[in-house]
């Protein structure tokens, strides 16, 4: 009975939300046009970077060097005592940290583009190229994920390394000059020091990227960073004029690379108004003083799951701790927080993701009446509030948590039960 209650609960819900979700979805296409990466081939890309914790302090790092080889030639040979497995296992990892990074920044970069072209919104255009020299690899066009993704892999890493220096010639400046199929988002993937030697044949890379910039005012450069040093990173800022990301934090960050492709593909979609639904879990109930789900709770949960999971993915959804009457306000603030966390906790470990979950707490409960054994039972509930009163369905990380903050406050507005 109580599953078929759950069900015309969640049922209704989805059909009262049904009408703001009618969104021009063209609309809501990415604020870019297309997206191109350019990849830098030059000699130093063919070559491991150096290990980072050095080149970023190269003088303390030289001193550290010298004193411990120092150290080593004058100290006793120490009787070697026998480690624990722990104290080995620790050594083990000590020793990988420091090992030097041993891969080509060029299988760096293509690696990310790989994980890119995943994740990447191809209804719009995509290209890939690279500098130094300038070659088209795919020319701006709607393809596929799986043909970007061959193409990416067939870039070559086993190039000359000697002679071979990162610049712009008169190809690359008409191709990002080019005013012509609307903004793009540029990813330029390099270890920076590009070069204007032989000026007659290069072009001075300072002003390619300005004109790029100026060819159409929605055009963004996304400068992914392999440089050996600040030094190097700083003088291509310069010449770029973008703020440098690393691409090695990139790669080793999930949040970061995501933050990242938000940016990249983010949307102009307009806010959609979606009033939110308040419903009761029956039978979502927990012991005197308790905040863990009991069987029967976690069953009733498994029924949610099901019909949560056919909400739209931007859906927020809040979930509701409450207590009954006994004990002072401030502690049931907290065992209805912790309730609310548990309920919160189970649809996270059941797939459900958790930007999409807010759990408050709400204290005392006086829906039922809190002078018998039964009401107080009732009380100790959670609830679920489906929807917001605004929604932005695409967006930045950012936007979304604004969004959220601002649906907190015009719940928190209305009178509690």
């Amino acid at each position: 009975m109580r599953k078929h209650i759950l069900f015309a609960a969640l049922s209704l819900a989805l059909a009262q939300m049904a009408p703001a979700q009618e969104v021009d979805l063209e609309k809501c296409r990415p604020a870019t046009d297309s997206f191109e990466a350019i990849v830098d081939v030059s000699g130093s890309m063919m070559k491991p970077q150096p290990d980072r914790r050095k080149s970023k302090y190269p003088d303390q790092a030289e001193a550290h060097e010298n004193a411990s080889e120092e150290l080593a030639l004058t100290a006793e040979p120490a009787a070697e005592e026998p480690q624990s497995e722990s104290r080995q296992e620790s050594q083990a990892a000590k020793e990988e940290e420091t090992e030097p990074d041993d891969e080509a920044k060029i299988a760096k970069a293509k690696r990310f583009l790989l994980k890119l072209s995943e994740d990447a919104d191809m209804s719009i255009r995509s290209g890939l190229f690279t500098m130094g020299p300038f070659t088209v690899q795919l020319p701006s066009e709607i393809r596929e994920k799986e043909p970007y993704a061959e193409r990416v892999e067939e870039l070559p890493e086993d190039l000359e390394t000697i002679g071979r220096m990162t610049w712009l010639g008169q190809r690359a400046r008409r191709h990002l000059s080019n005013a012509e199929g609307g903004s793009r988002a540029l990813l330029l993937i390099t270890d920076g020091a590009f070069t204007t030697w032989k000026m007659d044949e290069k072009q001075n890379p300072t002003t390619v990227f300005k004109e790029f910039r100026e060819a159409n005012p929605g055009n963004t450069i996304y400068f992914l960073s392999l440089a050996d040093n600040d030094k190097i990173r700083e003088d291509a800022e310069a010449v770029i004029g973008a703020k440098a990301i690393d691409l090695n934090e990139v790669l080793e960050k999930e949040e970061v690379y995501r933050e990242l492709v938000r940016q990249i593909f983010r949307s102009d979609c307009p806010p959609v108004v979606v009033p939110p639904q308040m419903i009761e879990l029956h039978g979502i109930v927990f012991d005197f003083d308790k905040h863990y789900l009991t069987a029967e709770s976690q069953q009733i949960l498994d029924d949610a799951l099901a019909l949560i999971a056919a909400l739209p993915e931007n859906v927020p959804i809040e979930i509701r701790g409450w207590t009954d009457w006994c004990g002072s306000d401030e502690y049931n603030a907290g065992l209805s927080q912790r309730r609310a966390n548990s309920v919160r906790k189970y649809f996270i470990d059941h797939g459900i993701a958790a930007e999409r979950l807010t759990a408050t707490g709400h204290g005392k409960s006086f829906t039922y009446d809190n002078r018998n054994s039964h009401g107080r039972h009732r009380n100790r509930k959670v609830e679920l509030v489906i929807g917001a009163y605004e929604s932005i369905p695409w967006g930045t990380e950012a936007e979304k948590e604004a969004e959220r903050e601002r649906m907190r406050r015009k719940l928190n507005a209305h009178p509690q039960q």
